[in-house]
Parts: C-alpha cells; sequence; structure tokens
C-alpha cells in the first residue's frame, strides 16, 4: 500500500485506499465489494468501533492514542461504561448499544457459559451495531474518515459495505480466525488439528452453518434489511473481516499465520498499556513485604466478571495448600479479607503488581495474558469461555504457562500451583519471554502505523520447539 504524508492545520494523513477491488471467489470475502471511496485520500480524521467487556475495549482506546499522537483527530465509540478510561487519554468517547441491553448481558451468567456465551453477546452487539451505523452514517463522511473496528463491531463493517468508508479490521486474539488449517480451541469443542484437511474443512463449515449462523446472521440480517442491503452467510468466518485490511493485534510469534487466514491480513503488536510505573495501593505493598518467605500468587478472573468465578476460591485454597501467600483481584472481593495470607482487592495496576508475584492465576483473557508475558512472570490459564480457551493453549504451547480447568478441586489447584513455583526451568522461561516482549510496549503504535498502512518492524520468533530443544540442553 503506497503512502504519502503531507503538512496541514491538522497535520493530515494520506493514504492510498483501493475502490471497487475485485476480490478472488475463494477469499475470505468471496465477491466484490467497494472498500474505499476513493484511490487517494485524504485521512483527516479516525473513528473507532469497539464493543465487548474491558478486555475488547480498552486496547482500542491505546490504539486511538498512539493515533491521537500522531496528529490525527480521534473519536470512539463503544460501551458507555468505558468513558472515563478514554477521558485520562484525551480520547472523545460516545456510547452505542443499549446500556441496559449491555449491563444484563455482561454482568450476567449467560455470556460466561462455555454453550450459551456467543448467543448472550450477540444480543448486545446487534444493538451497538444498529446504533453505531446509525451515527457512522449520521454524522460523518467518508471522505476523509478513517474507520477502525473491533472483530465484533459490525457498525464498522455495515458503512464500509453500503456507504464506501475506508474500515480496518483490527482483531485481539487468533480464536476469531476461522483456519482449517490451524483450527483454535473452542469452548465447548474444538477439531483436533490431526484430522486431514478435507475433514477439517468440512467440520468448520458444520460447525458455522449449524452452530453460528442460526445464532449470529438472524440479527445482522435483520439490520442490514433495514439498510436495504442483501442477507449474509458466514457471518463469522467471513464478513466480520473488512476485505481492506485486518490487523492482528498480537505478534507472530504467538499466532502465525495459516494460509487460510484472511489474505489482507498482517501482524501488529499486543497493544498493552502505555501508563507504566503506577504505584501500588499502600495495603498492597505491605501485603507483599509480609512473610518474604513465601511466594506470592496473584489470582484473578478477570473485571468483567461481575459475579466472580467459583473457581477462584478453590484456587486461592490451592495456592495456600501449596504454602503460599495470595493476593485475590476481583470485583468478588469480601468486605474484609478472612485469611492473614489472602489479600482480597477489587482493582490493582497489572502493569506494577504482576513483576512482584511468583504466579499469575488468570482466566485465559488476552489482555491479562500479554500484561503477564510483558512482565515474563509464569501464568497459569484457567478458561471459561469465548477465546480464553484459545488464549490458554496458545500460552502453553509456547511454556509461558499451563493450562488448568474451571472444575478443578482444591487438591488439583494445589497441584497444578506448587509444580507451577518449584519448575526449575522458570527462569529460562523469563529470560525467553523477555526477549520476545522487548517490542511489546509499542504494540499500540505498531497497530496505529499498520491502520494508517506504514510498514510494521519484523518480530522476532522463537518457537515452542527451539524452547523444548534449549530447556533439553
Amino acid at each position: 500500500m503506497a503512502e504519502s504524508f503531507k503538512t496541514r492545520d491538522a497535520m493530515l494523513h494520506t493514504i492510498r485506499i483501493n475502490r471497487g477491488r475485485r476480490l478472488p471467489r475463494n477469499s475470505h470475502q468471496g465477491g466484490f465489494e467497494t472498500v474505499g471511496s476513493c484511490t487517494m485520500e485524504l485521512v483527516s480524521r479516525v473513528v473507532i468501533c469497539a464493543v465487548g467487556t474491558g478486555g475488547d475495549v480498552l486496547p482500542f482506546i491505546q490504539i486511538g492514542s498512539a493515533l491521537a499522537g500522531r496528529g490525527l483527530p480521534v473519536k470512539m465509540l463503544g460501551p458507555g461504561r468505558y468513558k472515563s478510561y478514554a477521558d485520562a487519554l484525551g480520547i472523545d468517547y460516545e456510547s452505542i448499544g443499549s446500556e441496559d441491553i449491555f449491563s444484563e448481558v455482561f454482568d450476567g451468567h449467560e455470556v460466561w457459559n462455555p454453550r450459551k456465551g456467543t448467543a448472550a453477546a450477540w444480543r448486545y452487539y446487534t444493538a451497538a451495531m444498529h446504533s453505531g451505523y446509525e451515527l457512522i452514517a449520521r454524522r460523518w463522511s467518508p471522505a476523509g474518515t478513517l474507520l477502525v473496528s473491533s472483530t465484533f463491531a459490525l457498525a464498522a463493517r455495515l458503512a464500509e459495505e453500503r456507504d464506501g468508508f475506508a474500515n480496518t479490521t483490527v482483531h485481539l486474539s487468533p480464536s476469531v480466525i476461522f483456519s482449517a488449517m490451524s483450527p483454535p480451541k473452542w469452548p465447548a469443542a474444538s477439531i483436533p488439528p490431526e484430522y486431514p484437511l478435507w475433514l477439517k474443512r468440512g467440520a468448520m463449515s458444520l460447525v458455522e452453518r449449524l452452530a453460528l449462523d442460526p445464532v449470529i446472521a438472524p440479527g445482522v440480517n435483520k439490520v442490514r434489511a433495514l439498510l436495504g442491503l442483501k442477507p449474509v452467510a458466514k457471518v463469522f468466518s467471513c464478513w466480520i473481516h473488512s476485505p481492506r485490511r485486518v490487523v492482528y493485534a498480537f505478534p507472530a510469534w504467538f499466532a502465525a499465520a495459516a494460509a487460510d487466514w484472511p489474505h489482507q491480513g498482517v501482524h501488529g503488536g499486543f497493544p498493552l498499556q502505555l501508563q507504566r510505573g503506577l504505584a501500588l495501593p499502600k495495603t498492597v505493598n505491605q501485603f507483599l513485604a509480609m512473610r518474604p518467605d513465601k511466594p506470592t500468587v496473584l489470582v484473578t478472573a478477570g473485571t468483567a466478571v461481575a459475579h466472580g468465578a467459583g473457581w477462584m476460591k478453590r484456587c486461592i485454597l490451592g495456592a495456600l495448600a501449596a504454602g503460599a501467600k495470595v493476593i485475590a483481584v476481583g470485583s468478588s472481593a469480601p468486605s474484609q479479607n478472612v485469611d492473614v495470607d489472602v489479600l482480597w482487592i477489587p482493582f490493582a495496576p497489572f502493569e506494577t503488581l504482576f513483576r512482584r508475584v511468583s504466579l499469575v492465576v488468570h482466566h485465559g483473557g488476552i489482555g491479562t495474558m500479554a500484561e503477564a508475558l510483558r512482565s515474563a512472570v509464569h501464568q497459569l490459564a484457567v478458561p471459561n469461555a469465548h477465546d480464553q480457551f484459545d488464549n490458554a493453549h496458545r500460552l502453553a504451547r509456547e511454556g509461558f504457562g499451563e493450562v488448568g480447568r474451571a472444575n478443578w478441586s482444591t487438591a488439583e489447584f494445589t497441584t497444578a500451583i506448587g509444580r507451577a513455583l518449584a519448575d526449575s526451568r522458570n527462569e529460562m522461561r523469563r529470560l525467553r519471554c523477555g526477549r520476545l516482549m522487548a517490542d511489546q510496549d509499542r504494540g499500540g503504535e505498531t497497530v496505529a502505523a499498520l491502520v494508517l498502512g506504514l510498514e510494521a518492524p519484523a518480530q522476532p520468533y522463537v518457537g515452542a520447539t527451539a524452547m523444548a530443544t534449549s530447556l533439553a540442553g
């Protein structure tokens, strides 16, 4: 993609946007689509659409901050409860989707059920798609506007297809890529990677036709019909990807692109938080200083789980039995701590705290995992729904953690935590992790550059095989 820059009052950026590009019939888009309103357009504003929980939305605020740092006015559309995070970085933010529906979905239980989670989440995604598209179409012109959208922020895809806006889809997790060559791990059941390719392709087609499209497509096509657009199928495997550009907001060593990933995709990096060196609360520092002979294990089920996770209590008891003290982070913190070796807190700056603990036990969210990788701390992932299973699998494959189960007993957590704390290979893992994550502080900048069509720096890759060889030696 060619690009040039011109200096104007607002430091306008010029990028090349293909118009009416003919797409291969076997591509992820499967036909023709207009992907930009002109061939050489001055981009004078960026509109970011992001939906989902904090782990889905907050990285896009970091990306928006990086784009604003390049002199571009940035507007962000997302769930209203995350506006304060955008305000803190000076990003103009507006709510899309009903806040009542958001609370009903993401503060409820069904969305965290491996079998019911997809249907629950799409109740909000559909509402955000409708209101988000109306806002984009009413307020901005395709000329001069560049859209950036999260995986399920489909308002931008509608604006791209119907009105000719330029859009870039940014995927935070590799689990959303339908791939027979490299099948992701799914919550309810997964396709074994050792199956022959023809069988994996057939199985994935059946999964989408019988399980995903019946849940997702009706809501999408209802909105499309209101806009005079024809219905679409294969929403998850095909339509969610912008035909103009897809950015993978994770490094290639974490998930290398398979041959059947979107042909327009390019790797960026983890868009980690830029606020480094935030001070820990006094109570946390005091707890860390107590009983220095005991290792500290941090346990969290993610900020999105409003009612907590049942496995956390068993995990905490297991960590105590393994001889550790525990910092438990989550919204389900009790009013007072009941054990001298357990500190419950509702929030902590992970970018600071992770460097002070020996093990992080978490839900497998991509943001928490990436922050732990940056801190080079060993991990135990306990996935429950959505992308968490695939993230945990990739973490373990690279040797940076283990995978647990939410139905483990206290004794099973004790065994796993004790094994992780005593593993003699932890120091070698820490050094390798530090090398791989050395440039990830610039992950948001890299994604921003890719959104604008600029080249990203090459990223080092040391695969699990090389890791196993070095450990064996």
